[in-house]
């Protein structure tokens, strides 16, 4: 338990430490005139999300490690065994897994924390996210195959379809890598396809919600919506990248679970 804990600070201060100075970096590299003082607002917050998902990493390698390395079905509940057992990560290949998951997922708040502020992300950390993401998927399985390329197919057909007859970009080009990889990390954690499904569909209805505050927010500060906001309402871009992270979380929390 004690060493569990200790992994888990020491895990969290590093990609804190991480996740504040490569935001800043690449937000002032994007935009020299920037305000850092927005990054400063939102610490506690981003601190919280450091600690779920640093701590849902640390859930994913140990259920993969007794389901898998120890043959063995383990029927009790896993936030249980990670506060009353000592730390599965003993084996390099284990703590290299982990360690990629970690990386993966402060790729995808770097990209949130981008996403939000310019409503697009450069595209070395797209690639950088991918190339984690095959890592892991390579790590997890014995055989090799283009599963991984099969996926960004797959999704960039998807993609086409549904802009074949649309006027407006319904969904950005970035947002499907991001798709693709988390697709793929849940294709090498739970080894099914339509995880994914209840991924987009989570991060679809959080948006909705979030849409609709936007829109209550605008209605309080017009005392109505007139006819131009709510013409503008189909030109409104939101940030999708965001969505999709905390929908991931939280579909691997309830199949960990």
């Amino acid at each position: 338990m004690l060493f569990n804990l200790s992994c888990l600070s020491v895990s969290v201060f590093i990609c804190y430490t991480l996740l504040y100075y490569v935001s800043k970096l690449i937000v002032v590299c994007m935009n020299g005139l920037y305000n850092t003082i927005r990054i400063r607002k939102y610490l506690v917050f981003n601190f919280l999300f450091v600690c779920i998902w640093v701590f849902v990493s640390m859930l994913l390698v140990q259920r993969n490690f007794m389901e898998s390395i120890l043959e063995t079905s383990y029927n009790h509940n896993i936030f249980v065994h990670f506060f009353i057992s000592k730390s599965l990560m003993f084996d390099y290949k284990i703590l290299i897994i982990y360690l990629c998951l970690v990386l993966s997922m402060l790729c995808l708040h770097i990209l949130s924390v981008i996403d939000c502020i310019f409503k697009y992300v450069p595209n070395i950390l797209l690639f950088l996210l991918f190339l984690i993401s095959n890592i892991i998927y390579y790590l997890m399985n014995d055989f090799y195959d283009g599963y991984p390329f099969l996926v960004i197919g797959i999704v960039y057909v998807c993609y086409f379809m549904l802009h074949l007859f649309a006027k407006n970009e319904k969904l950005g080009q970035a947002d499907i890598w991001v798709i693709a990889c988390i697709e793929i990390l849940l294709e090498s954690f739970f080894n099914g396809f339509y995880y994914i499904f209840e991924v987009l569909i989570c991060a679809s209805l959080i948006g909705i919600f979030f849409n609709l505050v936007v829109l209550k927010k605008k209605y309080k500060e017009n005392d109505s919506l007139d006819s131009t906001i709510l013409s503008n309402i189909s030109k409104i871009q939101l940030p999708f990248i965001p969505f999709l992270m905390f929908s991931f979380i939280i579909v691997s929390v309830l199949h960990v679970a």
